[in-house]
């Protein structure tokens, strides 16, 4: 392991992503009646095994849900994304952004709209119903 010494002023939380982590965040609010994000972001660390899961729902009860699974790897230098739902919730966004970190360099990406690699930070602009995602050094 590596040990990292990071400041954390007491206004903010911060969110620890480990190699091979995937963490979906979305913009605060001060309360929510459900968990269908409008805006989401894919906050993912390159590594050999990558796994993150999303679960939303309508709110209390027993309403719709849907169940987000991504799983990937990053295998002779090249990236792969996998993402499946599950569950009846109908989507409230049209496109998900996807922040890869610890990737060397970027030559080619397959499935996404747009993409940029400033500073380490692959940004990729993807549909909301993306399945697979392919990036290569």
């Amino acid at each position: 392991g590596q040990y990292v010494i990071a400041d954390g002023p007491l206004d903010t939380v911060p969110v620890w992503l480990r190699a091979g982590g995937a963490v979906a965040l979305t913009q605060p609010a001060m309360h929510t009646t459900d968990a269908n994000w409008k805006h989401l972001e894919w906050h993912v660390h390159a590594a050999p095994e990558i796994h993150g899961r999303l679960y939303e729902d309508a709110g209390d009860g027993y309403g719709a849900s849907r169940l987000t699974v991504l799983r990937g790897g990053l295998v002779d230098g090249v990236l792969r994304l996998e993402r499946n739902e599950t569950g009846a919730l109908a989507r409230t966004r049209s496109e998900e952004t996807v922040r890869v970190y610890g990737l060397g360099s970027v030559r080619q990406v397959a499935g996404a709209r747009a993409h940029r690699f400033e500073e380490g930070v692959l940004e990729l602009q993807v549909g909301a119903d993306w399945t697979r995602l392919m990036v290569e050094p």
